[in-house]
C-alpha cells in the first residue's frame, strides 16, 4: 500500500524529470528510499556516496502503481491515468493466446467490432447505474476506450493500404 506521503512524491517526481530529494525532509527522503525498495522508483546514485540518490524517477511500475490512484493535476494527468490503465488492459491481453496483440486488424470486421464496442457501453451502464464499485465502473470505461482505439486503429490501418482490415 502507497501511503499518502509516498503517492504526493509520486505525483512530484513525476511532474519533474529532474526530480532531486537532497533538500528535502527526513520524512520525504525515507519516503524515497522505501519506494525504491519496492522498484516504483529509480534513483542516480551520487557520485561519492553509497547511500544518496539524485534525479529520481518513476519507474514503469511506479507509473502503472500511480495510475490506480487517479489523476492528480491537469488533463494530462487525466489522459496519462487513462493511457495507463489502457495499456495495462492491452498486457493482460497480450498474454492472452486467443487475443494477442493487434488481432483485430485482422480478426473481426468493423460491424462485429462496432456491436461488441456497443456491447461494452451496455456493461459500461450496468456499472455506472446499478451499484457496481468505482473501480468496476473504470474498468468498464477502459473496456469501452479500448474497442474505439481498435475500432480508430482498425480504420486507420485500412487507409494505409491493408485490404485485409475490413
Amino acid at each position: 500500500m502507497i501511503n499518502k506521503n509516498e503517492l504526493d512524491l509520486m505525483v512530484e517526481i513525476n511532474a519533474d524529470p529532474a526530480y532531486d530529494d537532497a533538500n528535502h525532509s527526513p520524512e520525504t527522503r525515507e519516503s524515497a528510499r522505501l519506494l525504491y525498495r519496492r522498484g516504483l522508483i529509480g534513483g542516480q546514485p551520487v557520485e561519492g556516496s553509497d547511500a544518496a540518490v539524485d534525479h529520481l524517477w518513476l519507474t514503469d511500475l511506479g507509473r502503472l502503481a500511480l495510475s490506480f490512484y487517479g489523476p492528480t493535476s491537469d488533463d494530462d494527468d487525466v489522459v496519462d491515468w487513462y493511457a495507463l490503465r489502457m495499456k495495462a488492459k492491452f498486457l493482460e491481453r497480450s498474454t492472452d493466446v486467443n487475443k494477442g496483440p493487434l488481432n483485430w486488424r485482422h480478426g473481426p470486421g468493423i460491424h462485429a467490432l462496432f456491436e461488441r464496442l456497443m456491447m461494452e457501453v451496455g456493461e459500461l451502464a450496468e456499472a455506472l447505474f446499478h451499484g457496481k464499485s468505482t473501480e468496476a465502473v473504470i474498468g468498464e470505461s477502459v473496456d469501452v476506450g479500448a474497442v474505439a482505439m481498435m475500432i480508430a486503429d482498425k480504420v486507420k490501418f485500412r487507409a494505409e493500404g491493408d485490404d485485409d482490415a475490413s
